[in-house]
């Protein structure tokens, strides 16, 4: 304002109104090399109190510090619906809004109890996320297939065989790495069918939320909208690992008793 500047370098976790301000006169100096805070405190307080103004007038305020996983990943504070392990879904259940949704960027396993008819249309099974990114478990000529987009980066995993007619187990185990990709693994009835690695496994997977039997925003190109499956699903389950918090925890936990069963 009238070349002057005032700016801060928010520090997480401190009061907004705690902040250090700099100060600065642009037409004196340019670069910001003077810093004149401690020297034009009446003018600084002056920018201060505009600074704020502007932030109300083009709905800056309320500011929020926290980091975009916190900001925009699903609580899971104690009681609220992601706050659990274990998810689980029947139908006739379509949509799962964001918030509710397993929380899956440490990992997860997913099984499905369905049914497979050859004579009814491919379908998807569980999807997630948008053509942006997400991932997708469907029915395709016959063969289970997952699929995880990572904004635009594609990986499939694809059953070696057919399934047969009948009800079934799907399980899809997604394992993280210590370097942030991802291992996946399906089986079909407890045997092995396919694998595969995922190079980025995302923190946050996307804010549309899940959709069971169904994908009306696919996340890929293998197929179109809607792509309802109609032979029955009894079930869908996830199932998530412990975070490397809790696992310290547990290792913290199982080292105290050791300890106690030594001194018995």
């Amino acid at each position: 304002m009238d070349g002057w500047k005032a700016e801060t370098h928010h520090v997480k976790s401190v009061p907004f109104d705690k902040d250090n301000w700099e100060f600065y006169n642009l037409d004196a100096h340019f670069s910001e090399c003077v810093d004149l805070s401690v020297f034009e405190t009446a003018r600084l307080d002056e920018l201060f109190e505009v600074w704020w103004v502007e932030a109300e007038k083009y709905g800056v305020s309320f500011l929020d510090d926290r980091l975009g996983l916190e900001l925009f990943r699903a609580s899971r504070r104690r009681g609220t619906p992601a706050s659990r392990k274990r998810f689980v879904y029947f139908p006739l259940i379509s949509h799962v809004v964001s918030d509710a949704c397993p929380p899956v960027f440490w990992g997860w396993q997913t099984l499905i109890d369905f049914e497979y008819d050859p004579k009814r249309p491919d379908g998807a099974l569980v999807a997630r996320g948008s053509r942006n990114s997400g991932f997708a478990i469907y029915v395709k000529q016959g063969f289970p297939v997952f699929h995880y987009n990572a904004f635009h980066k594609h990986e499939i995993a694809t059953a070696r065989a057919s399934l047969p007619e009948g009800r079934h187990q799907l399980e899809a185990n997604v394992t993280r790495q210590s370097n942030g990709s991802g291992e996946v693994e399906l089986n079909i009835d407890g045997v092995r069918c396919a694998q595969g690695a995922l190079q980025r496994l995302l923190y946050i997977v996307s804010g549309l939320g899940m959709d069971i039997g169904a994908s009306p925003r696919p996340i890929c190109n293998d197929y179109l909208a809607r792509f309802i499956y109609e032979a029955p699903i009894h079930s869908v389950v996830f199932e998530l690992p412990p975070s490397p918090s809790e696992q310290l925890a547990t290792m913290a936990d199982l080292a105290h008793i050791r300890e106690a069963s030594a001194r018995q």
